[in-house]
């Protein structure tokens, strides 16, 4: 959510005036200040932005959930699961339908 801001944050320091004309307002002094280096602000704006969704997807936690329902957590266990375990509680979670198609899914490509 936080990178989407990045191409507003751009657009608003580059249109500040048309913007701000459109509403009828005076342009206010900080959209000025970053209005006269646009690319470096727009750049630095990245950075940090990209900083702050590093720091907060890197907790180390990690949670598969179907339907709400909790099948798999990485603080619980310790450890991050395989692809392989990672698909096989999905579908275990989602039911014996589910698990039916996908073993035929999977024996028609086997045979591919």
């Amino acid at each position: 959510m936080i990178m989407f801001s990045v191409p507003l944050f751009a657009l608003v320091v580059v249109y500040a005036n048309e913007i701000c004309a459109w509403l009828d307002v005076p342009v206010p002094d900080a959209l000025l200040y970053l209005a006269s280096s646009k690319l470096m602000h727009i750049v630095v704006y990245y950075f940090v932005a990209n900083m702050l969704v590093s720091q907060l997807t890197t907790t180390g936690a990690f949670e598969l959930y179907v339907d709400g329902k909790l099948v798999f957590s990485k603080l619980t266990l310790g450890h991050a699961p395989a692809i392989d375990q990672a698909v096989d509680l999905v579908i275990r979670a989602l039911g014996p339908a589910h698990r039916a198609q996908y073993h035929h899914q999977m024996h028609e490509e086997q045979l591919l």
